[in-house]
């Protein structure tokens, strides 16, 4: 049987068993009680004896995107709630039967609950109310397998599921119709920070004159150019250039505001001219902006326009260089800037990936507004309109993380998952796994760690060596480090200055692109499987036969008479 418990807000219980489903399950939203708090769906098939083999895998440990496995191994009794999926699927391998739960109806406003006690795991997701009705059927579709599963093959049915319901298509498909993602798939990515105010803030609204922080400005728009010039002059010759903070008050300054250019910086026409100077070279050059994040300091912003909490509070977000952000509805945005943005931004000749900032690594927060209320199915539809609205004008889009609702408008992820080494002990978490990548690579661009910014001038060698043992591409970006303290993208960086050092990093930069242009056309194929092998080396195999070898270690392996030098990959047929 089937439990499903149904919390009120007054914590009344009331539980419903219903048969146990085949191939999918259905509550229809009008069967659920009034006034639910949450509603668990509790199957006794997603449990398992502490000792038996097999996994639970989730989706989405800590915010971070990373998935992981959870072994029935031996451990103290205790549970985990994990807030967010960015993949709205969970599993569990056990007995000789694996079950792949795809989450189908309201697949934002679930949390999944793992837990062991007294010697038996479980698994099943949490369907948080908080007294608000369904505005959709809840809907769980359910994949069977039998033998010995690994969870690349369950990757591989996600994939085939996403794009046979049209929720994604693949990369080839695209980039035959839109010849800017054809010419963006053969780049690399270069990010330029230009200006930026304290971050974190000291002051959370800002008012220009009066209480607003300087703006510090690193480079120019002629530094830029010299940037650029440099990459030429040593033969990069496939590169998409992102201006990040190049608007009024710099990185995060005043948006919604773009204009006027950052003054420090230079001029709007020295902006243009830089802009033709870099595609006449061959390049593409686009902007990085933001708009789910506003700062009350923006002449554009309006409070209207902000996101509202289910107790009509402001949602606000992180305090970054305009202050303390203000979360702007996605409707509100594509109603009132989007278009005026991107018809601004092509007339300054920009051509290639257009970033949104964290479009696609927050999740979707309902808006409770009065007069643009939206559910997080909703608020998912509107960012990614907008999107789409920036491939129409700039030729490619671009975000920050790697929520999958996203992946039909999306064609650069910034960062796969957030962290590159596991952040920390986790209590149910074993072994962090590339499933997202496998799911994804073959449909969208993407670099896979915030840490794998600038592998190539880093001295941890094993961050490059997994970048591209997971599918990567490489990223590099001049002044990554910009906040006070600790930078999640480390704190060596990619600097202008001084410039005989940025000399020697652009050449380790070349040597990176000659093997990424001897790869790209990976860029097209399906991951189908990933593999440790014994000797701690990595194996990738590609749709199209190719297998890449990466040597994550401190000395050489062999592996069937092939040499794989350290913190080095290969590629074999």
């Amino acid at each position: 049987m089937q439990l499903i418990r149904c919390v009120l807000l007054d914590d009344t219980v009331k539980d419903i068993s219903i048969a146990e489903p085949e191939e999918s399950l259905i509550i229809r939203k009008n069967s659920i009680p009034d006034n639910t708090k949450y509603l668990d769906v509790m199957p006794e098939y997603l449990t398992a004896n502490v000792g038996d083999e097999g996994f639970m895998l989730i989706p989405s440990v800590e915010g971070s995107h990373y998935s992981s496995l959870t072994f029935f191994r031996p451990r103290e009794n205790g549970e985990k709630i994990f807030p967010e999926s960015s993949m709205p699927i969970y599993a569990c391998r056990h007995g000789g039967h694996t079950i792949l739960a795809i989450v189908t109806g309201m697949k934002f406003d679930y949390s999944l609950v793992c837990g062991v006690r007294d010697g038996r795991y479980y698994l099943y997701p949490r369907f948080i109310l908080d007294g608000a009705e369904a505005y959709e059927d809840i809907e769980i579709k359910f994949l069977h397998f039998h033998g010995d599963v690994r969870y690349p093959e369950l990757a591989r049915a996600y994939r085939k599921f996403q794009l046979d319901n049209g929720n994604c298509r693949t990369l080839r498909d695209k980039a035959a119709e839109r010849p800017a993602l054809k010419e963006y798939a053969d780049t690399i990515e270069c990010r330029i920070r230009l200006a930026w105010k304290p971050v974190p803030s000291t002051v959370d609204d800002q008012i220009i004159g009066v209480n607003e922080p300087e703006v510090h400005a690193e480079l120019t728009f002629k530094d830029v150019d010299d940037i650029i010039s440099e990459f030429h002059k040593q033969g990069i010759d496939k590169v998409n250039f992102c201006l990040v903070g190049w608007n009024a008050g710099g990185h995060d300054g005043r948006f919604p505001d773009l204009f006027p250019v950052e003054p420090k910086c230079g001029t709007l026409e020295e902006l243009k001219e830089l802009v033709a100077r870099t595609r006449k070279l061959g390049y593409m050059i686009s902007a990085h902006t933001n708009l789910i994040e506003g700062y009350s300091v923006g002449g554009r912003f309006k409070h209207d326009y902000v996101l509202r909490r289910q107790d009509g509070s402001d949602h606000r977000g992180g305090n970054w260089g305009g202050g303390k952000s203000y979360l702007l509805c996605p409707e509100m945005a594509c109603r009132n800037y989007i278009d005026q943005d991107m018809a601004d931004l092509k007339a300054l000749g920009f051509y290639g990936e257009h970033y949104f900032d964290v479009f696609s690594i927050y999740p979707p927060y309902p808006c409770y507004h009065p007069e643009h209320k939206l559910n997080r199915k909703e608020v998912a539809q509107w960012r990614c309109r907008m999107l789409k609205k920036a491939q129409e004008a700039i030729g490619c889009s671009g975000s920050e993380g790697s929520w999958d609702f996203a992946m039909d408008a999306l064609d650069y992820v910034l960062y796969a998952a957030f962290f590159f080494k596991e952040p920390k002990e986790h209590p149910m978490c074993d072994k962090y796994i590339p499933f997202w990548n496998i799911v994804y690579h073959g449909i969208v661009l993407y670099n896979c760690f915030a840490a794998s910014v600038n592998a190539n001038i880093k001295n941890d060698y094993v961050l490059k060596v997994m970048n591209y043992a997971w599918g990567g591409r490489p990223l590099n970006y001049v002044n990554s480090r910009f906040i006070v303290g600790e930078n999640p993208w480390g704190n060596e960086d990619l600097r202008y200055f001084p410039q005989e050092q940025f000399r020697k990093d652009v050449a380790a930069i070349r040597k990176d692109y000659d093997f990424y242009q001897s790869i790209k056309d990976l860029q097209y194929e399906f991951i189908e499987d990933y593999e440790i092998l014994s000797n701690g080396a990595l194996k990738t195999t590609y749709s199209d036969g190719t297998i890449m070898l990466s040597n994550p270690t401190d000395k050489d392996i062999e592996i069937d008479g092939k040499k794989i030098a350290s913190f080095n990959n290969l590629i074999v047929k």
